[in-house]
């Protein structure tokens, strides 16, 4: 079965005209590259003009924000997915009841993240009031964004969602500019102009609803929806905690035992390992909602054919990008960031297993299977504590890039390994293997969005 059937089958309930999992695919793949490259440049901005030791504090600040914002919504923006796609509630409802709960978390989630900051960056305090204030606003900001944009996709909306990300990397990158390099508010202005971004986008969300479905999400409590959509959330959400230190928490170990200026350099190989995994990243977005609405005969051959999809995906984006790398970054940065190049090439293949992880438990999360996210997270982050605590004070950020490196085989392995528990006896781990067809799919996926985007309406 193609992948347009697949997805055509899959929309009982939703709008007719819908983007399809290889085109939203593509248009997200697209949007993660541009949101890459303002990011990469809204990076240089910051690395060249700042320095690597505040490269590291903005880094470090920006992924603590990053990690409480979604960490509020609790999950229900994915869970207002699967109530939403299969379980008959209103899109309005879920909406609406998102956004009275982000009203009242971000309370204690700015508490959480302030009690972070004193505790990581304890001996800059009187440096880092503005930043402080910044990531707070940002936290309520990037939870709306957040939480509002995985109802908008499962409205049919996954190229809104990709511009609105496009979007706010450009608000970020012309903050920074502005607020950086004409104001020199330094760190501060770095964490305002990330703060600015995700307001903008969490506005563009609510303007999409308002518009395209004619649904304004003003806060209003909706003691069921939210009990319905906790139950179904919070594993979730859960699990993508674990994510996100699972992702980074590394770099704030770094910055503990070796400093700002060795997490600046860890912080620019991180983000040049995780180039390979953008395109599984949108990927996951283009099939959850797909994946909600299929049974357990369909979603598990689904579910193979996203994960090998994913591996190749990171294949074929590690051979374009390996090559270019050690001198592009030193050209980029500046010649004192040379040696996250050999960090970046220990995090690229981490950045591949990461992808399938990513797309294979996702798509198990929108069947309400949160557990295997969960657990093969958990497995990854402890593995990774535990090998970077023992080979960063020795190896410093080569330390954490093996911690990290390995990490990602363990909970890569654990993924596949659920999946197949899951799927029973209609499940196959040569499933996740890609073959030529796959890299074949791949190279097609650009027409295939072109002619959709030229086709008439």
């Amino acid at each position: 079965m193609s992948t347009e059937l697949e997805a055509a089958s899959a929309q009982p309930i939703a709008p007719a005209k819908r983007t399809t999992v290889a085109a939203g695919s593509v248009a997200r793949s697209i949007a993660e590259a541009v949101w890459a490259l303002f990011s990469l440049v809204t990076g240089v901005i910051v690395a060249r003009h700042l320095g690597a030791a505040g490269k590291g504090i903005v880094s470090s600040i920006g992924y603590l924000a990053a990690l409480v914002g979604p960490a509020i919504t609790f999950g229900l923006g994915e869970a207002g997915v699967t109530l939403t796609r299969s379980r008959g509630r209103s899109l309005g409802e879920a909406a609406r009841a998102a956004v009275a709960w982000i009203a009242l978390a971000s309370i204690p989630g700015a508490a959480v993240l302030v009690a972070f900051i004193v505790l990581q960056f304890s001996n800059d305090l009187d440096h880092l009031e503005g930043a402080t204030l910044s990531a707070i606003v940002a936290v309520p900001a990037m939870a709306t964004w957040y939480a509002l944009a995985l109802l908008i996709e499962a409205e049919g909306g996954l190229l809104a969602t990709s511009a609105i990300k496009v979007l706010i990397a450009i608000v970020t990158l012309v903050a920074t500019a502005i607020l950086v390099l004409h104001f020199e508010l330094a760190v501060a202005g770095a964490v305002a102009a990330i703060a600015g971004g995700f307001v903008v986008g969490a506005l563009l969300c609510i303007g999409w609803l308002w518009r395209k479905r004619s649904v304004l999400a003003w806060p209003r409590w909706s003691a069921a929806f939210v009990r319905d959509a906790l139950r179904i959330g919070l594993p979730i959400q859960g699990s993508f905690l674990l994510v996100g230190l699972a992702a980074r928490a590394d770099l704030l170990i770094v910055q503990v035992i070796k400093g700002a200026t060795a997490t600046g350099y860890y912080s620019v190989a991180l983000t040049m390992g995780q180039v390979v995994a953008y395109g599984p990243v949108a990927l996951s977005a283009a099939s959850f909602p797909v994946a909600a609405g299929f049974q357990l005969k369909e979603v598990v051959p689904f579910i193979e054919r996203a994960g090998r999809t994913a591996v190749a995906a990171g294949v074929v984006s590690a051979i374009v990008f390996l090559p270019a790398l050690p001198f592009v970054l030193p050209l980029l940065f500046g010649a004192g960031f040379s040696q996250a190049v050999d960090l970046a090439f220990v995090l690229v293949p981490g950045g591949i297993l990461h992808g399938l992880q990513w797309v294979t438990c996702r798509l198990w999360a929108a069947q309400g299977r949160g557990s295997l996210l969960a657990v093969s997270s958990a497995a990854t982050l402890v593995t990774m504590i535990a090998l970077a605590l023992v080979l960063v004070p020795a190896g410093g950020a080569m330390g954490a890039a093996v911690a990290s490196l390995v990490s990602s085989v363990v909970g890569a392995v654990i993924a596949v390994g659920g999946h197949r528990r899951f799927a029973g006896g209609h499940g196959s781990l040569v499933g996740f293997v890609p073959g030529p067809a796959d890299f074949g799919r791949i190279a097609r996926l650009p027409q295939m969005l072109w002619r959709r985007l030229t086709a008439s309406p």
